[in-house]
């Protein structure tokens, strides 16, 4: 739909709104594509290339609301230059991790290069992440007044990069004939962290798709662990189970595979 309208066609020489909300746009469907066509293996009949990283989609004035809608929402000039900064932030560290997470070109690796790859993306992540909490940071202290009721916290912006180290290690997974024992271990951890992160989220509801593919992921490697992790991997299974069974269960299949894989486990 984006090629059919035109989305990825440079428009700097139109105007620069047009290209802002193009190249946003892009992005994000690249983003989705990126995740379905080489971590899980879903091919879309088009090919999508990753648009150079342009750091003048970020600048804040882009995400400030005129003046009627600030009325609207009763946000003061310094509540709304918070707001924007912030979106402006996340938005940029979205995209960057756009460029790690591509493993269009990773081929023909024996499973010991695919865990080294892996733990470089990880690496490259885990920069990324620890950047953006101190600027997260430095937005709370600059705005201070306004950060109690701050609608996005830095643990939603933690949990989307847990996430993004999980699906690193799936590929590795999926890629690998046997996953490294390194491998299991980082995936493991990572996941660990994952639901402490979301135990701590309100509104747990609106992502039910992290829960499910936290548990797909656990299922994934519980053959490769040892007694004691297996134990604990049933554990955090069942902790997962009691979270997606009070779900208004958008997707039956979801919950039906869940269920069938845990019991198997079980037995």
């Amino acid at each position: 739909m984006c090629h059919a309208l035109g989305v990825h066609v440079d428009t700097k020489p139109i105007y620069n709104s047009v290209e802002f909300d193009r190249s946003s746009l892009y992005r994000n469907l690249a983003l989705s594509h990126e995740n379905l066509s080489t971590i899980y293996k879903l091919k879309p009949r088009f090919g999508v290339e990753i648009p150079n990283f342009n750091p003048t989609l970020y600048d804040s004035h882009w995400q400030l609301l005129n003046e009627d809608t600030s009325n609207l929402l009763n946000l003061n000039q310094m509540k709304m230059e918070y707001y924007s900064r912030l979106c402006s932030l996340t938005n940029e560290f979205r995209d960057k991790s756009l460029d790690v997470l591509d493993f269009s070109n990773c081929t023909s690796l024996n499973d010991e290069q695919i865990t080294d790859l892996c733990l470089t993306k990880y690496n490259e992540l885990l920069s990324q992440s620890l950047i953006i909490s101190v600027e997260f940071r430095k937005l709370k202290q600059q705005y201070s007044s306004y950060s109690t009721d701050l609608f996005l916290t830095y643990e939603k912006i933690q949990y989307y990069y847990l996430f993004n180290y999980l699906l690193v290690f799936e590929f590795g997974r999926l890629k690998s004939n046997q996953p490294t024992p390194q491998l299991t271990r980082k995936t493991l951890e990572i996941s660990n962290l994952i639901l402490e992160t979301l135990e701590k989220l309100d509104n747990s509801n609106n992502l039910t798709y992290f829960y499910y593919l936290l548990g797909f992921n656990l299922m994934g490697i519980y053959n490769y662990l040892s007694a004691d992790d297996k134990q604990l991997v049933r554990d955090k299974l069942g902790v997962l189970f009691y979270y997606v069974k009070g779900f208004d269960n958008m997707s039956h299949l979801n919950y039906s595979l869940f269920a069938s894989g845990l019991n198997l486990i079980k037995q």
